[in-house]
C-alpha cells in the first residue's frame, strides 16, 4: 500500500508552498506519485494547451486545485497565485 503524501515530500516536489496550499493539497490524502502525476497533467496542459484526462479521480481534483493555485501561463513554469486576502503571519514577504 502506499502512503499519503507529506508536507515534506510536498516541499521537496514544488518547493516551499504556502502552509494554506500545502494543507488543501494533503487534506485531498493523495499520493507523491499522484501528486506528480497532476503537476505532470497541468504542464502538458500549459505547454501543449490541450487537456488530457487523468487517470483517477483524485489526480484530477488535485489537478483542478492547481489550476486555482498556480499561474499557468507563465513561461518559467508553475508560479504560486496569491489566491487569499491576508497571507498567513510567517508566510515568505509577510512580518
Amino acid at each position: 500500500m502506499t502512503s499519503n503524501a507529506t508536507a515534506r515530500e510536498l516541499d521537496d516536489l514544488l518547493g516551499e508552498l504556502d502552509p494554506l496550499v500545502a494543507e488543501r493539497i494533503l487534506e485531498t490524502q493523495v499520493t507523491l506519485n499522484e501528486v506528480a502525476e497532476a503537476l505532470a497533467c497541468v504542464e502538458y496542459e500549459r505547454q501543449s494547451g490541450e487537456r488530457n484526462a487523468p487517470v483517477s479521480a483524485r489526480v484530477a481534483a488535485l489537478r483542478d486545485l492547481f489550476e486555482q493555485v498556480f499561474d499557468l501561463g507563465d513561461e518559467d513554469g508553475l508560479v504560486l497565485r496569491q489566491i487569499y486576502d491576508d497571507p498567513a503571519p510567517g508566510s515568505p514577504g509577510v512580518a
